[in-house]
């Protein structure tokens, strides 16, 4: 639980049978991961422990098929928003999820939640997020 919370899904999973998870349903959000173009699915309703704040890899299972995602939990610095949110990107997959309940698969941290000076520079650190989370075999 601890190395969760503090991020460290990759320390985490060495520990347990299979990589950590969460259930959450699919919400609308503000559009703003459609507006840089990286759609988000927004997660609400999780019971279990989320890690903490950051980017991470991982995969969600939809018709039987595994598709990588980048997950961002926290805060949306850049646009001043405090709420802490779950929000999934599929990659490579564009999938209508509304009102569905999801599973989502941790694979490992990437980075770091922070503050970008434009939605510009975001957009760029997203692009790069989903190309290395593309390029990792998992």
């Amino acid at each position: 639980r601890r190395l969760l919370e503090a991020g460290e899904v990759g320390l985490a999973n060495q520990l347990l049978v299979e990589p950590y998870q969460i259930e959450g349903v699919v919400v609308a959000g503000d559009q703003r991961g459609r507006q840089l173009g990286f759609p988000t699915a927004n997660l609400q309703n999780i019971a279990t422990l989320l890690p903490g704040d950051g980017v991470y890899s991982g995969r969600v299972s939809l018709n039987d098929q595994s598709v990588k995602c980048a997950i961002n939990i926290g805060s949306n610095p850049t646009f001043n928003v405090v709420e802490r949110k779950v929000e999934v990107h599929l990659i490579d997959a564009t999938v209508e999820l509304y009102d569905q309940m999801i599973c989502v698969e941790f694979i490992q941290k990437v980075r770091d939640v922070k503050r970008f000076s434009s939605a510009e520079e975001l957009r760029m650190q997203i692009e790069s997020d989903v190309r290395q989370i593309r390029s990792t075999s998992f």
